[in-house]
C-alpha cells in the first residue's frame, strides 16, 4: 500500500484515496505524486530528470509518460508521473500500448537532440540515456540535427571536468546539486528551445566562474555532458616510456570505493588488490578512481581476478590507521587532535577512537580535552559546502568560537568525490559502507596514530628535518588566494565597466 507522498492534502482532503493501477485496485495517499506510488509498488517508470535522492524540480525530461483516466471522463490522458498527484478513483496505466509508444518518441527525441556518438563515448554501457534507449525498444532514430548538435559549445578550460553541451539532455540534476546541495550555484539554464543549455553562470568558462570543480554534478549526470577531464593516455604514455621511472600514490576514500567498478560489493577494501594492479601495470599522473578504472580495463586487467599483494618502495608504504580516515568526514580532524594531544602531554590519547568526531550531520561540532597547557578545545567540522556558509557566517559573527574547523567540500568527505564511481538514479546511496570500510581499515592498522608512523619519523629526521622547517613548508604546504570577483549590480555599472574598457586613448 501506498502510504505517503511529496504532497500534503488540504484539511478536508480524505488520508487516503482508491486507485487503479495497471488494473490492479490499490490505495494511496491523497494527492501523492503518480511516481512516488508507483515506486512503492515496484513498478519502473523511465525517467531522467527525478532521482529519488536529489531536492530537484522534477518534469523536465518528460519521459515518466503515463495513461491516466480521471474518475467522470472517459478520454485517456498523457502526463507525466512525476508532477501529476492521484486523485481518488483514477485509474493509472504505465504500460499501455499509448503511454509505450509516447516514452520512446520522447526518448527518441532526446537522442535525437544527443551527439549519438554511444559507440565511442566514454559513458557507453554506463549511459542512462543509452538504458533507456533499451527499456523503450528504440533500434532506430528517425531524426538527427548533426551539424546543430556538434555546434554546441565544449569546455576545455578546467584542468579538472570538461562541459560537453552536445550530450546534454537538459535533465537540470546537475543545477540543482550545485544550487541546492553545494550552494555553489555556478551553473545555470541559459538559452530558450532546443539552444536551451547548460552553462557557467555569469561566466565564459569553468577558469572564469565560481566552480571550485569539486565533482558533485559530475556524479548525478546521466550522460557524459559533465565529466572528468581523462589523463588514461598521458597514463599509459608514462608507463611505457622507458626512460620514466613511475611511481604511484593513492589517497585513502579509493581503496573503499574502487572495487564498485569492478562489480564488487559495495564498500569492500581492494588495497592489496590496487597495489597487484599497479605492479602487473608496471606512474606520475593524477587520475579519478573512475580513469584508473579505465586504464586497468584498458590493459586488460580484472581487479576482481587479482590477489591482494602489499606495496614494493620502502619509502612510505606504510601508512597509519588515522591516515586512513582522512577519507571521510571528521577523519583529519580526529588525527590531527590526537597527534596534539601527544605533542603537548609527551605520551597517547587513552581514547583510541574519537567517536565524538564522526557522524554524518552536515555540520559537528565537539569539545576535546587535550590536557597540559591546552586544555579543553572547541571543534567544528563540516562536510559538503552547501553547509558551509551557515558555519562560515556564524563565526564573523561572533556567534561561534571554535578552536579547529574541519571543512571537506564532498559530502562525506573523499569517498564520495566528484571521481568516486558512480551509481545510475542515485544519489550518494553508498556513502555509509564507505564510511565503515574507511574505519574498519583504522581499526586494522598496525599504527593507529599519524605521529607514530615510523615512516613518516624517518623522512622527517633523515630529510625534511623537522615539521614546519624551510624545507617541509617548501614541499608540504599549499597556499591559497581569494577567488571572488566584484559583481556588478547595476545596468550602469555594467555599463560604465564596459565603456571603460573599450575606451581608446
Amino acid at each position: 500500500m501506498c502510504t505517503s507522498g511529496p504532497d500534503t492534502p488540504g484539511p478536508d482532503a480524505p488520508e487516503t484515496v482508491a486507485l487503479i493501477l495497471n488494473g490492479t485496485p490499490c490505495t494511496s495517499r491523497a494527492n501523492e505524486i503518480i511516481l512516488s506510488c508507483v515506486r512503492r509498488h515496484d513498478i519502473y517508470i523511465p525517467t531522467l530528470c527525478e532521482p529519488d535522492d536529489i531536492d530537484h524540480t522534477p518534469g523536465t525530461c518528460r519521459v515518466c509518460l503515463v495513461e491516466i483516466v480521471q474518475a467522470g471522463h472517459d478520454a485517456p490522458q498523457i502526463v507525466t508521473a512525476c508532477n501529476t498527484p492521484i486523485r481518488d478513483a483514477m485509474e493509472v496505466r504505465t504500460r499501455s500500448k499509448r503511454a509505450r509508444d509516447m516514452q520512446r518518441l520522447q526518448v527518441e527525441l532526446l537522442m535525437a537532440d544527443h551527439l549519438q556518438d554511444c559507440a565511442t563515448c566514454i559513458r557507453h554501457g554506463d549511459c542512462e540515456l543509452q538504458d533507456l534507449a533499451q527499456f523503450v525498444g528504440l533500434t532506430e532514430n528517425r531524426f538527427f540535427d548533426r551539424a546543430r548538435t556538434e555546434a554546441r559549445p565544449i569546455d576545455l578550460t578546467s584542468p579538472a571536468m570538461v562541459r560537453d553541451m552536445r550530450r546534454c539532455v537538459r535533465c537540470q540534476r546537475c543545477v540543482a546539486i550545485c544550487r541546492h546541495h553545494q550552494q555553489v550555484d555556478a551553473l545555470a539554464m541559459e538559452g530558450t528551445g532546443l539552444d536551451r543549455l547548460v552553462a557557467l553562470r555569469g561566466a565564459e568558462d569553468y577558469l572564469s566562474s565560481a566552480c571550485v570543480s569539486g565533482g558533485q554534478c559530475v556524479l548525478v549526470c546521466p550522460t557524459d555532458a559533465l565529466g572528468e577531464r581523462d589523463q588514461t593516455d598521458r597514463a599509459i604514455d608514462c608507463i611505457c616510456d622507458p626512460d620514466l621511472v613511475t611511481v604511484v600514490q593513492f589517497a585513502p576514500a579509493v581503496r573503499v570505493a574502487f572495487g564498485e567498478e569492478f562489480g564488487m560489493p559495495p564498500g569492500t577494501s581492494v588495497e592489496g588488490h590496487i597495489a597487484t594492479a599497479w605492479r602487473k601495470l608496471g606512474f606520475d599522473v593524477v587520475l579519478t578512481t573512475r580513469e584508473f578504472a579505465r586504464l586497468l580495463r584498458r590493459e586488460g586487467i580484472d581487479l576482481k581476478t587479482l590477489e591482494s599483494s602489499g606495496f614494493d618502495s620502502p619509502f612510505l608504504r606504510e601508512y597509519s590507521g588515522a591516515g586512513a580516515v582522512f577519507g571521510t568526514t571528521g577523519g583529519v580532524m580526529e588525527a590531527a587532535l590526537c597527534t596534539v594531544y601527544a605533542i603537548v602531554n609527551g605520551r597517547e590519547l587513552k581514547q583510541i577512537e574519537l567517536t565524538q568526531l564522526r557522524g554524518f550531520e552536515g555540520i559537528r561540532e565537539a569539545r576535546v580535552d587535550l590536557g597540559g597547557q591546552v586544555g579543553e578545545v572547541r571543534v567544528a567540522m563540516v562536510h559538503g559546502l552547501g553547509d558551509t556558509p551557515a558555519l562560515v557566517e556564524a563565526v564573523l559573527a561572533g556567534k561561534a568560537d571554535y578552536d579547529f574547523i574541519e571543512v571537506m567540500a564532498c559530502p562525506g568527505g573523499c569517498v564520495d568525490g566528484g571521481g568516486s564511481p558512480r551509481l545510475k538514479k542515485a544519489y550518494l546511496p553508498l556513502a555509509q559502507k564507505r564510511r565503515e570500510t574507511i574505519y574498519a581499515v583504522d581499526r586494522a592498522a598496525r599504527v593507529r596514530r599519524s605521529h607514530n608512523n615510523p615512516q613518516v619519523q624517518a623522512l622527517y629526521r633523515d630529510f625534511l628535518g623537522a615539521p614546519n622547517s624551510e624545507l617541509a613548508q617548501q614541499l608540504l604546504h599549499t597556499s591559497y588566494e581569494d577567488r571572488r570577483r566584484e559583481l556588478k549590480h547595476t545596468v550602469k555599472e555594467i555599463w560604465d565597466d564596459i565603456t571603460m574598457s573599450t575606451m581608446v586613448y
